[in-house]
């Protein structure tokens, strides 16, 4: 899983880096303090703060900027789909593949 910094977080989710200090230090995204500085997990960040969304990618590096998102949001919906297979709530299969 990608740990971004406070300024990567706080970008890819359209926010300020205040607030995300805010949301780290009240406990509602959890972060490792690393060499002094806050690590935010990318799954965990965007299970609070969903990513903001981008229209048309205007190049490749937008593209790319756009995968990293989506990748952060399936592996933060992996992760509470764990959590309810843990906690023994039934999980329904979905039809389309």
């Amino acid at each position: 899983m990608a740990h971004l910094s406070v300024k990567e977080g706080a970008q890819q989710v359209g926010i300020s880096r205040s607030t995300l200090v805010r949301a780290i230090k009240a406990g509602r995204v959890p972060a490792s303090m690393i060499d002094g500085t806050y690590r935010v997990d990318s799954s965990e960040l965007f299970r609070v703060y969903p990513p903001v969304s981008q229209s048309q990618p205007a190049d490749s590096n937008d593209q790319r900027v756009r995968a990293a998102l989506l990748e952060g949001q399936l592996l933060a919906l992996r992760a509470v789909l764990d959590q309810l297979r843990g906690v023994g709530l039934p999980v329904k299969r979905s039809r389309a593949a």
